[in-house]
């Protein structure tokens, strides 16, 4: 049973992973969240390619696949369903684009996502990637924040 978003039910989420502390912190977090909404969790995670690959063809053989396989064990618990989208490549600078595509794709009520990434700058109060999703994204946008995420637990 999904909770009401405007004149919507929130049925499915997305959830942008990376390898961050961030990221790992607020997978609890969203864990409950879906727990509490009935909501589908669809995980993606979108990976900078180098100058000179083609990002339509890219393919993660390494750590992507891994870290999709924690995210989803995770989250797992009564009531949540968990569904890996992929491993997507986007030009530096375009991750952002990337995951509002795909939300706009499979038409997510909700994109979840934590407060800074793996391309974290000292200082920021928002990760760039973060950020431009804010800005683009066709539905609401969580961030989770560090403390918010971690559910009382200490940071490591």
């Amino acid at each position: 049973m999904g909770s009401i978003q405007g004149d919507r039910v929130i049925t499915r989420v997305l959830f942008a992973v990376d390898r961050s502390t961030y990221c790992r912190l607020a997978a609890d977090y969203v864990g409950a969240l879906a727990a509490q909404l009935g909501a589908e969790v669809m995980l993606l995670h979108v990976v900078e390619v180098p100058r000179g690959v083609d990002a339509s063809s890219f393919e993660d053989h390494g750590e992507g696949p891994l870290l999709l396989a924690a995210l989803q064990d995770r989250l797992q618990r009564p009531g949540v369903t968990t569904t890996p989208v992929g491993i997507r490549g986007a030009r530096v600078g375009r991750v952002a684009e990337e995951i509002v595509e795909v939300a706009t794709f499979y038409d997510v009520q909700l994109i979840l996502m934590g407060s800074k990434g793996e391309s974290d700058l000292r200082g920021l109060l928002l990760g760039s990637t973060t950020h431009k999703v804010l800005q683009l994204a066709p539905c609401p946008v969580v961030v989770v924040p560090p403390r918010r995420g971690s559910a009382g637990k200490q940071h490591r």
